[in-house]
């Protein structure tokens, strides 16, 4: 996801082919991801525009095809989420967050999706100074995530959870608490780090978000 231009590039090319068959051949494809997929590093890029104009057409595709407020829309305003959050609309941000989990739940309650939509309500909240809230956010954020880790196969989403709770109680005067949560946070992002199996973020701040997958940074 840190080499951007390079994703967007080869989407591209899947997008053009996609676009070369009828409609009806179309609906047989994952056109939508397709569009999801380059609208996710043109996100990282900042270019929110040519994003918004992917997920308007994926919202269409996701429509004729699978009927409105599938699990694709989901994935798709989780995205318009990260925009929201990015530019400071934060209740914008709140509401696509909100949303996406609604949608992203159905059926699947302990989706790894959830995490993700619970982890950047909280991120949100946090910038509204609303900790209370944040944290009953994480800590459900966090019981899903720990319960994925057997299948995930490491605890990279629960790391970056655990050091928001952490800042969290370290600002409610938690000092214990909050030291526990961020040492268990910090030896897992040392542990993953040493794989050697992770991109290299451009900062500290993105690289907790290095640990999930890419369809839930």
């Amino acid at each position: 996801m840190y080499q951007g231009e390079a994703a967007i590039q080869k989407v591209n090319r899947a997008i053009e082919i996609a676009r070369g068959v009828s409609d009806q051949e179309r609906k047989t494809w994952n056109y939508d991801r397709y569009l999801r997929n380059r609208a996710r590093p043109q996100v990282t890029l900042g270019l929110f525009d040519l994003a918004k104009a992917d997920l308007d057409e994926a919202e269409a595709f996701q429509t004729s095809v699978y009927g409105a407020r599938s699990h694709f829309h989901g994935e798709t305003v989780y995205i318009r989420g990260r925009i929201a959050e990015a530019v400071g609309e934060l209740d914008s941000a709140l509401l696509y967050f909100r949303l996406a989990e609604e949608l992203q739940s159905s059926g699947k309650p302990t989706h790894q999706s959830i995490t993700a939509a619970r982890y950047h309500q909280a991120c949100v909240l946090i910038r509204q100074d609303d900790d209370k809230q944040a944290l009953e956010c994480l800590q459900l954020a966090l019981k899903i995530a720990e319960f994925n880790e057997p299948k995930m196969g490491d605890a990279g989403d629960s790391a970056r959870v655990k050091l928001r709770i952490a800042e969290i109680l370290q600002r409610q005067g938690s000092i214990t608490e909050s030291a526990t949560f961020r040492a268990a946070a910090e030896t897992t992002k040392l542990e993953l780090e040493q794989t050697g199996s992770y991109a290299k973020a451009p900062d500290d701040s993105q690289s907790w978000d290095t640990f999930c997958d890419l369809l839930n940074r």
